[in-house]
């Protein structure tokens, strides 16, 4: 080969490497610019699917409509109240819950959304009736009702005479609720149990409620024989320490441990309930 064409043939092959190099350099340009298409693309349709989402999140409404067997402004005794559930995305109701003020009164995992409130157990006088609703959606939506509870008993019922004289005037006032009774309810452990699992140092915890039957507030419990109060709540509920400290078993080997809580109310009505439970401490010799 002669040296002129040696030389061509380095020529032509420096040529071609420009070519080449050319040729990447485009595609890899290409490659980003697709790249780059791809990227605004998918924020595209990101921000479409937002938009998509607040549109149907904007349409979808919940209601919720209230009923009950009593006027909402004078709610007595034994209540119903039923909550019907519409969604707009056609989704169901899955789960309700009733309250009233911050008390729970019950949970429902099936139609009919139907609840019974017992007023006797809060004070007469305005309250808030809430209902939430939750939804196969993950959506849950509240409905609240302002009730007014207002549990009487009649003149010459049990208690003081209903009919009460103003201060300082002959005028007589309305009728008060005053008398009813004092009652306790989710006494827990109940009356005569035995007692299988103990706290500590063979205490055990009873918890409860007093509460009037006319809607007065429980102003004290008090705690007789081997127990003392823990603690007591605006609501009426109570906690009670127990225990079988010193006791000597029976011929079967049980303690027993007796003890006598007295509630009152805002009225002077007061009730008793007694209690007695019992531990094995097996037999002495």
């Amino acid at each position: 080969m002669s040296f002129s064409s040696t030389k061509k043939a380095i020529q032509d092959l420096e040529w071609l490497k420009e070519k080449v190099l050319a040729f990447e350099s485009e595609r890899e340009g290409i490659l980003t610019s697709i790249e780059d298409r791809i990227s605004v693309l998918e924020a595209r349709v990101d921000a479409l699917a937002d938009r998509l989402e607040k549109m149907l999140l904007a349409t979808h409404t919940i209601t919720i409509s209230l009923s009950a067997t009593a006027p909402w402004t004078n709610f007595s005794g034994s209540v119903t109240v039923t909550a019907t559930f519409t969604d707009s995305a056609s989704h169901t109701c899955t789960r309700a819950q009733c309250f009233i003020d911050a008390t729970k009164i019950g949970e429902l995992t099936a139609s009919p959304w139907s609840f019974t409130v017992n007023t006797k157990q809060f004070s007469n006088g305005d309250h808030t009736l809430k209902i939430i609703m939750f939804c196969s959606g993950g959506y849950s939506k509240e409905q609240s009702q302002s009730i007014t509870i207002n549990n009487t008993i009649p003149l010459g019922g049990t208690g003081t005479s209903a009919t009460q004289t103003g201060s300082g005037s002959s005028t007589p006032e309305a009728p008060q609720p005053y008398g009813g009774k004092v009652l306790f309810s989710n006494v827990n452990p109940p009356n005569g149990a035995e007692i299988k699992s103990l706290y500590s140092n063979w205490s055990f915890v009873i918890t409860g409620r007093a509460y009037s039957d006319v809607g007065h507030i429980i102003k004290s419990v008090s705690v007789s024989g081997d127990g003392s109060l823990k603690t007591l709540s605006d609501d009426g509920f109570f906690s009670i320490v127990g225990s079988f400290y010193g006791k000597e078993p029976d011929k079967m080997g049980y303690a027993k441990c007796y003890i006598r809580i007295t509630a009152t109310d805002s009225a002077g009505v007061t009730g008793t309930l007694s209690l007695v439970y019992k531990y094995y401490l097996g037999v002495w010799a």
